[in-house]
Parts: C-alpha cells; sequence; structure tokens
C-alpha cells in the first residue's frame, strides 16, 4: 500500500503544474511603460526590480502580472530554477525539478510519509525474520 500512494504521490508532484501562472493576454498587458521602453530600445530587462501597481506586481522575469497577496497571505514567486511565477511558493525540489506549492505540498508529505512508512515496515519484516525463530 505504500508503493501504491508513493507512486500516486509522485506522479502527482511530476505532472500536475500546480500553483503556475500561465501567461496570458489578460495578465501580460498592459506592460509597465519602463519595460515596453526597454523592450522597444533591445535593453535587456534583467537589472530591473518587479514593479508593484493596484493590481499586484510586474515579474519582469516572466513579463506578467501577478495577483496581489490574497487574504490568507499567499504571495506569488519567481522561482528562479524553472523560470516561472508560482502562486503559494515555499520552495523548489531540486529531487523532483519541480516547485513545491501550496496546492502539492500535501503530495510531497505523503511521500515522506510513505517514506517513512516503507522503512519502518522492512526494518519491521527484518526483525520479525531474524528473531521470528528464537520466539518459536
Amino acid at each position: 500500500a505504500e508503493a501504491a500512494v508513493a507512486w500516486i504521490c509522485t506522479f502527482g508532484i511530476l505532472c500536475c503544474k500546480a500553483g503556475e501562472i500561465r501567461r496570458s493576454e489578460e495578465n501580460c498587458y498592459p506592460m509597465p511603460p519602463e519595460v515596453s521602453r526597454r523592450l522597444r530600445e533591445g535593453k535587456p530587462l534583467d537589472m530591473m526590480v518587479n514593479i508593484h501597481g493596484q493590481c499586484g506586481s510586474y515579474c519582469v522575469r516572466c513579463c506578467l502580472w501577478r495577483p496581489p497577496r490574497d487574504p490568507e497571505g499567499a504571495i506569488c514567486h519567481h522561482c528562479a530554477v524553472c523560470a516561472r511565477c508560482y502562486r503559494d511558493f515555499d520552495h523548489h525540489c531540486d529531487v523532483f525539478g519541480r516547485c513545491i506549492v501550496r496546492r502539492n505540498m500535501w503530495l510531497l508529505k505523503g511521500l515522506v510519509l510513505m517514506l517513512g512508512l516503507g522503512v519502518l515496515t522492512t526494518a519491521l519484516a527484518w526483525v520479525v525474520r531474524a528473531f521470528g525463530s528464537i520466539l518459536q
């Protein structure tokens, strides 16, 4: 059972794009004037800082508007490894090569729990096998 749950958790982490803010016309425009000017002039945006406005913050690396902080306190963050913005970002997991956010955190916790249970089950089986003959 642990293996099946671990496979499901792994599949969920690897295949779901939880929290990723996908680019669309609604969240890419209007561009802030400074960004638009620099792009027209062919200047890079890499030295710019994010631009804060009334509708959220503009990520100069993704070139999109991110939603403002929600009532639960969740913020958006740009992952330098994935080069994408995520809602409710927690951390980038180098083991899976994916970002862990609030929506897939339960899958990661489930996977870690299954690892612990698998180790415990293996240790218990070893103890029963090693000492089972003594008890009989």
